[in-house]
């Protein structure tokens, strides 16, 4: 039970395959923090070795002395580089190189803490810095847990070996060891803290927006559903009053033309009659069929307009290509022969109505439906099958 409690706390705690994808929102969020840590630690660092170098005699007199101030001048350096190698390594974006670089920084914090430390017991100290530093650098420095409980644990080691070889006395050893195990625990489950922290709330975040990306994608799915035909897979009714008539109001509509075109499906209650309901309901899935591929490449909407009347509004496009266009779907029904008894063509065709005009300022789409109806109606009373225009 303990080991798969210690497996738990190690392992990764979120889904796997986000795991790059964390890894690198940690890499790039804590930059910021890391940079202004260095930047103290420079400050730091150099303010102590300028204070050592104004004391009387200088900072080489002693060996505690010269030890302080290579520490600081060490530290310094070390930080200095590993800036400099951060800040080139943000250009390649690459996550594991910043957590390899954190991770060396992180260790020799580390060997400098146990310098100081040592440094400290010479002079007759405790472990005060071993005591803040190290729990600093877990909270500060993010570490995957395995590396914390390798570089924490292996600082409670090289510590403690380090302070019996050069420990003055061996009043305060049973202490120091008490304090450093308590230390070294305190750090690591800090550490494992933030690391888990941060990646389950980056993890949360990737799950909350992967929801409502598929709220989004849904709500789109079911937006498009209440917008079409499910017969014959046009926009229906709503489309067009929700957004063809919202597109006739757009500024860029405006100075081009428009065209409206009704058509309907000729003698189509006498082929109910002949062949029954579902047959016309093919049907008519058939002639809207081809009505969508004769126009799908065009800046057109299709809509079913109700029954077998089929609406199609068609943007940039004046009475010449409209008439054009209008006698194509009719000519393509035409050559489809699809069967109709009831017609006197021996055959389904379509009777067309166009309308078209020069948008000059916001116009009511029930002006195109309406005026193309008619043409419609004319086309119907001179003998079907034609296209005809709205004078």
């Amino acid at each position: 039970m303990n080991c798969s409690i210690i497996k738990r706390c190690i392992d990764f705690p979120a889904d796997k395959k986000y795991k790059e994808e964390i890894e690198n929102n940690l890499s790039t969020d804590s930059y910021i923090y890391e940079i202004i840590m260095c930047y103290i630690i420079l400050f730091m660092q150099s303010f102590m070795a300028v204070l050592f170098l104004l004391k009387k005699g200088g900072p080489f007199t002693s060996m505690r002395s010269s030890g302080y101030f290579s520490c600081y001048i060490f530290l310094f350096l070390t930080t200095l580089v590993y800036l400099i190698v951060f800040n080139w390594g943000k250009r390649i974006y690459s996550a594991s190189f910043h957590q390899n670089a954190r991770t060396i920084y992180a260790v020799i914090i580390c060997l400098w803490t146990s310098g100081v430390t040592i440094l400290d017991q010479l002079g007759g100290g405790g472990i005060s810095v071993f005591s803040y530093i190290i729990p600093v650098t877990a909270a500060t420095v993010i570490l995957k847990p395995w590396q914390s409980m390798i570089i924490f644990s292996s600082e409670f080691i090289v510590l403690n070996i380090l302070l019996v070889l050069f420990s003055n006395g061996t009043n305060n050893m049973f202490g120091n060891i008490l304090n450093s195990i308590f230390i070294t625990i305190l750090s690591i489950f800090i550490s494992i803290r933030l690391y888990r922290s941060k990646v389950i709330s980056y993890y949360d975040r990737i799950v909350i927006r992967k929801q409502y990306q598929e709220i989004l994608q849904i709500n789109h799915k079911l937006s498009i559903l209440a917008m079409t035909d499910e017969l014959t897979g046009m926009w229906n009714r709503r489309y067009l009053e929700e957004v063809v008539r919202k597109m006739l109001c757009k500024p860029e509509v405006r100075g081009n033309y428009v065209a409206g075109i009704m058509t309907d499906i000729d003698f189509f209650k006498l082929y109910n009659d002949e062949y029954g309901h579902q047959a016309g309901d093919e049907c008519l899935k058939e002639v809207a069929k081809e009505i969508k591929h004769q126009t799908e490449n065009e800046s057109t909407c299709v809509i079913r307009y109700g029954g077998e009347e089929i609406f199609i509004c068609l943007f940039e496009c004046n009475q010449r290509s409209a008439l054009k266009k209008a006698e194509s779907l009719r000519l393509s029904i035409e050559n489809k022969r699809i069967e109709c008894n009831g017609s006197p063509f021996g055959y389904v065709t379509i009777s067309v109505g166009v309308y078209s005009k020069r948008i000059k300022e916001n116009v009511d789409l029930d002006e195109f439906i309406e005026k193309a109806d008619k043409a419609l109606y004319e086309a119907k009373n001179k003998g079907k099958n034609k296209v005809l225009f709205y004078k």
